[in-house]
């Protein structure tokens, strides 16, 4: 639940902002393989809403990162750590 009034930067974000930003201070670039699972389980289970809604999500954690998608369709642990696995 969101308080009144800006308390934080965070607080002024969107929905899907304050969720990728959240994924990524607890998961850092893993965030990216994670958030991409959801999303390609969302629409294997058929639900196209869920999908895309993680995707939208993704995309947000994405330029958090710097990334702008660019890494989201690399297998893991590739997308895990720009530095690739090792």
């Amino acid at each position: 639940m969101l308080l009144p009034g800006p308390t934080s930067r965070t607080v002024n974000l969107g929905l899907t902002e304050q969720a990728a930003a959240g994924l990524v201070r607890m998961h850092g670039f893993l965030a990216l393989t994670i958030l991409a699972g959801r999303a390609e389980l969302a629409e294997e289970l058929g639900h196209r809403v869920a999908a895309k809604t993680w995707r939208e999500i993704a995309d947000a954690a994405a330029r958090l990162l710097g990334t702008e998608g660019s890494d989201r369709d690399l297998p893991w642990p590739l997308a895990a750590h720009p530095a690739g696995p090792f």
